[in-house]
């Protein structure tokens, strides 16, 4: 039996307790089960609870920022007391400020963090833009171009001190296919395959010249302050202030029209072969006529395939050397060089049918003769034999039929009507009816030409 006076102890402490718990209510404290818990700390002072239970009782040190020693003044928990973990992220000491915005090496403004934790501008070109759009991994900075592992600046120019400049790196960027170690081309088509500070001269890239800019080299004559060929150069034929017009050519400094009457004026003949024997016939049998016929010691032959010899431009087969006669055997199909002037509008008459029509056309407008291409074989065909000068200066004579048989007959008929009577000639192309006399299917004497047209 307990003692009168422990009971009377506990009556005063439950009466205590009660009235404590009283009073807690009447101040606001929480009506429903006590925290099991709850800090040890001075009380929460921060936000009210919303009525939703802790997730778990604090377990550490007091919340920071949130006790203040005061009795919460909020809504009571009215959830049950919290008996799991601590809160989960929340801090004992000062908020996180979260991680660096450069990824956590601590680099300012727009540097990049580098794979060895320093900063610089880029760490790859991907960081790189505008007129500076390569990284240099070397110093971190971000460059115009790069030499390693390739050359990265645009076609016709070449990285030097990280700068891009104006000049060939590759034969690529070359109409002739040939880009020289000074970064010129050969048999330059203008300034810009030149480099920089350079300017193109009848093929030739050389410094300005001029009074206080250094002179010509051999026999070529300064010209806006390019180094010309005055004897071969249509823009300057003879003098500086002399160009050529579209159909003439520039021989022995004289500006001279693309007819068939002067077709023994170059000193040169070269002849186009495509690996097509009617048209190569055709070629050599035209050159070596030139030969037997014009003041021309000799002629030579280059393929067409050779786009690396610097002859013909590498993208459109135009020919580009002067001071000689190009002739081409063979249509567009197979030659391209006729292909080219077909194309470029620089061919004066044009095949321009289909497989059942042929139709040969004008330059400047109109259709000179159609007809079903089934009327066509190897005792009957079209051709055409005419003059023309291309864009680079370069003089060209073709010489091509419908069908093979046609070019066959092309080529018999300049050399044994043509040429002899050319000096009577007022016109630069021929289109002809070839009409097969003995069904041998070779063009000779014995067979009916007749002339569908002429024209310059």
């Amino acid at each position: 039996m307990p003692k009168p006076g422990y009971v009377g102890l506990v009556r005063r402490l439950g009466t205590t307790l009660w009235v404590g718990a009283a009073l807690a209510i009447a101040c606001g404290g929480p009506s429903g089960t006590d925290d099991a818990g709850f800090d040890a700390g001075p009380v929460d002072a921060g936000r009210h609870d919303s009525g939703v239970a802790d997730a778990g009782s604090d377990a550490g040190p007091p919340d920071a920022g949130r006790d203040a020693g005061m009795t919460d003044s909020g809504t009571p928990d009215a959830g049950p007391p919290d008996a799991g973990p601590p809160d989960a992220g929340v801090d004992a000491g000062p908020p996180d400020a979260g991680p660096p915005p450069d990824g956590g090496c601590g680099c300012t403004g727009t540097d990049h963090c580098l794979l060895d934790g320093g900063c610089g501008q880029c760490s790859t070109s991907a960081d790189c833009s505008g007129a500076l759009p390569q990284c240099d991994t070397a110093t971190a900075v971000c460059v115009g171009c790069l030499t390693a592992p390739a050359d990265t600046c645009a076609s016709g120019s070449y990285c030097v001190a990280q700068t891009c400049v104006q000049g060939c790196k590759s034969g690529s960027e070359c109409a002739s296919g040939i880009c020289f170690a000074n970064h010129d081309c050969f048999r330059c088509q203008g300034d810009l395959e030149c480099n920089v500070g350079r300017l193109c001269g009848t093929g030739v890239c050389s410094a300005p010249c001029g009074d206080d800019a250094g002179t010509c080299a051999g026999s070529a004559t300064c010209c806006n302050q390019r180094c010309v060929d005055t004897t071969a150069d249509v823009r300057y034929c003879g003098g500086c202030g002399t160009a050529c017009g579209r159909d003439d050519f520039c021989a022995a400094s004289s500006c001279v029209p693309a007819l068939l009457s002067n077709v023994c004026v170059q000193p040169k003949v070269r002849a186009v072969l495509d690996d097509q024997v009617p048209d190569d016939d055709a070629g050599t049998r035209i050159a070596q006529a030139l030969v037997d016929a014009c003041p021309v010691p000799g002629f030579s032959t280059i393929a067409q395939a050779e786009l690396d010899a610097g002859y013909f431009d590498i993208d459109t087969a135009e020919p580009l050397q002067l001071g000689e006669l190009v002739v081409a055997g063979g249509g567009s199909y197979f030659q391209h060089v006729v292909g080219w002037l077909e194309q470029s509008g620089a061919a004066r008459v044009s095949e321009t049918g289909t497989v059942q029509q042929y139709r040969y056309t004008l330059r400047d407008g109109g259709v000179i003769s159609t007809g079903a291409t089934s009327t066509l074989d190897a005792h009957h065909d079209v051709f055409v034999v005419q003059m023309t000068r291309s864009s680079s200066g370069a003089i060209v004579l073709t010489a091509s039929g419908f069908y093979a048989p046609g070019t066959a007959a092309a080529a018999w008929y300049f050399v044994n009507v043509l040429l002899p009577m050319r000096a009577s000639l007022a016109d630069a192309w021929y289109l002809v009816e070839w009409t097969d006399g003995n069904a041998d299917a070779l063009p000779d004497a014995t067979d009916t030409w007749s002339t569908i047209g002429s024209g310059h």
